[in-house]
């Protein structure tokens, strides 16, 4: 019983000193109040899904909302921006050129890359039970640029799944068969790689 008690008395000890240490607010590692007004061109996408415009307007949301009051410039698909400004693709020449046509000072632009629903298939060393399914891949990517030099300042990329389909067989057990509608599947997994990618504009808590 005595170790018992001291046991819990260390454990609660951590915990009062875990507690006790206050959070900070840390500003976010990406602060666009430093690079004036960016320029938005709306997401490419590469995959059988059309999910890259509802990628950017919920990537809009979540950078508006962690930094209230930074003015946004709504560019439009990376064809018509690079056509007007005489361009065939991103690169540093571009890149200026939209800056001095837009009147904006950085540019953000990304990829979302996605896959039809991959089947995996695994079975237990003994063949004691199997299983079954298909998830949804995808991949997200961006990249800024400040348009005065046409340099790189942040890139980043998240990967995810989403399951949609899963079947699993145990010896003497009742099989176990489950699903999701697969828009869903897709809506999750642009939710989740968005909220990744703009984590780097979100300020976020820490303890001192």
């Amino acid at each position: 019983m005595r170790r018992h008690a001291t046991i819990f008395t260390l454990i609660m000890a951590f915990f009062a000193v875990s507690c006790a240490s206050p959070k900070v607010l840390v500003a976010p590692r990406i602060d666009l109040a430093r690079y004036g007004t960016l320029g938005m061109i709306e997401f490419s996408a590469k995959g059988p899904h059309g999910l890259a415009k509802t990628a950017t307007s919920q990537f809009m949301a979540i950078v508006q909302g962690a930094q209230p009051g930074v003015p946004i410039l709504e560019l439009g698909d990376a064809r018509r921006v690079l056509a007007a400004v005489g361009h065939d693709e991103i690169d540093p020449a571009a890149i200026q050129a939209i800056g001095e046509k837009y009147g904006v000072d950085a540019v953000l632009v990304g990829e979302l890359e996605t896959h039809q629903p991959r089947p995996n298939f695994s079975v237990n060393s003994l063949v004691e039970s199997v299983k079954a399914g298909a998830d949804i891949e995808g991949v997200l990517s961006a990249r800024m640029y400040q348009t005065r030099s046409g340099a790189t300042i942040w890139t980043n990329a998240a990967r995810g799944k989403q399951s949609v389909a899963n079947v699993s067989f145990t010896r003497g057990a009742i099989p176990k068969i489950g699903g999701k509608d697969p828009a869903t599947a897709e809506a999750r997994l642009v939710r989740s790689l968005v909220g990744t990618l703009a984590a780097d504009f979100q300020p976020r808590w820490e303890r001192q």
